[in-house]
């Protein structure tokens, strides 16, 4: 009877030191690094070189040096000989964020506890991420103006329990700041972003737009997102030829002439080509015929023309065209992943003016 008292004596006492761990004795002089602690799950791990003492036992994280708030443990701790890690359960009060931690290391000599080791270190999960947001997608697009437009993104946070909110800048100098609708990331599912101009654009142009999202603490940008808006007005035309000399600020910029071509136009509410997009740059090796056009824009002088084609003969290939009436001319062609093959413009936001002049002719009407 004595025994089984004394053993409980015993067990309570442990029990105790756990929940409100001490400093005891000496630590032996070992370096420890590397501490990682989540305060959500208990999760730890930390590394240690030069400790040559009994075997590490059990560890525990507190939140100030009396652990009167809370603190986590783990006995029979899982170690080798240089680092531990595992999971401790909670000893005491409900675990929050806090700037600073303790860990005490113990070992065990004789089933009492002799020595620990005290480490200040940053929770790690108490630093904030940012986060990481997608390109824009946006749909229709090109869009008709005065139709309803969406542009959604989506988004991944290292800190799964944020909460976010997010807001769109149309770029029209009109829609800015426009709350979205959100959905948050759930466990490996990424967090979705839905923004919609239900009214859509008034004026047919090529707008850059962009998304912010918050998780209270940071910001995150997304890439800019180009929405082409057109006005299917029947005879629009967009029409360039002949040549212009390669502008020594080009993303090739060889010398050469380089020699295109391409007329298009509105016919029952749709971009038709009466000559498709050419252009032979033969200085650098780049012929390019366009397949396909996905959207005219004609906006007042301006007009942006962007589709699809073949780079001498093979397609996957992307072409934006833009002209100024009686002015200058812009092209980009790009591969699938989007790297630029070729750009009068480098640098320059596809909504920028042409400026290539033109032996030839550029109209748009």
């Amino acid at each position: 009877m004595k025994k089984i008292k004394l053993l409980n004596v015993i067990f309570v006492s442990l029990l105790f030191l756990f929940i409100y761990p001490v400093t005891a004795f000496a630590a032996p002089d070992f370096t420890v690094s590397n501490v990682s602690f989540n305060h959500s799950t208990g999760a730890y791990s930390f590394d240690y070189t030069g400790y040559t003492g009994n075997p590490i036992w059990a560890v525990s994280a507190r939140n100030d040096a009396n652990a009167s708030v809370w603190n986590w443990y783990e006995n029979n701790a899982s170690c080798n000989s240089t680092r531990c890690s595992g999971v401790m359960v909670q000893g005491h009060g409900v675990p929050t964020c806090s700037s600073q931690l303790v860990f005490d290391i113990f070992d065990l000599s004789n089933e009492y506890l002799s020595q620990s080791l005290e480490i200040s270190d940053i929770d790690q999960t108490c630093s904030n991420s940012a986060p990481s947001v997608g390109a824009i997608i946006i749909s229709p697009n090109p869009v008709q103006i005065n139709n309803s437009v969406i542009a959604s993104l989506s988004f991944i946070d290292q800190d799964q329990t944020d909460t976010h909110t997010a807001v769109i800048d149309w770029g029209d100098g009109v829609n800015i700041n426009q709350t979205c609708s959100l959905i948050e990331p759930n466990n490996s599912n990424p967090g979705l972003v839905t923004c919609e101009l239900y009214s859509g654009y008034s004026t047919a142009s090529v707008y850059p737009v962009s998304i912010s999202l918050t998780d209270g603490e940071d910001t995150s940008f997304s890439p800019i997102a180009y929405a082409s808006v057109y006005n299917p007005t029947q005879g629009s035309i967009f029409s360039g030829g002949q040549r212009f000399a390669n502008p020594s600020t080009a993303n090739i910029s060889a010398p050469g002439n380089i020699i295109f071509g391409l007329t298009y136009k509105y016919q029952e509410g749709s971009a038709q080509s009466i000559r498709q997009f050419s252009m032979d740059f033969n200085s650098a090796n780049i012929h390019f015929n366009a397949t396909n056009v996905d959207s005219l824009v004609i906006s007042g002088d301006m007009a942006t023309l962007q589709g699809s084609g073949e780079l001498n003969g093979e397609g996957g290939y992307d072409y934006f065209v833009t002209g100024l009436n009686g002015g200058g001319i812009r092209i980009q062609i790009t591969d699938s992943a989007s790297n630029i093959i070729y750009d009068t413009q480098l640098g320059d936001s596809i909504s920028a003016s042409p400026t290539t002049s033109v032996s030839g002719h550029i109209v748009v009407k």
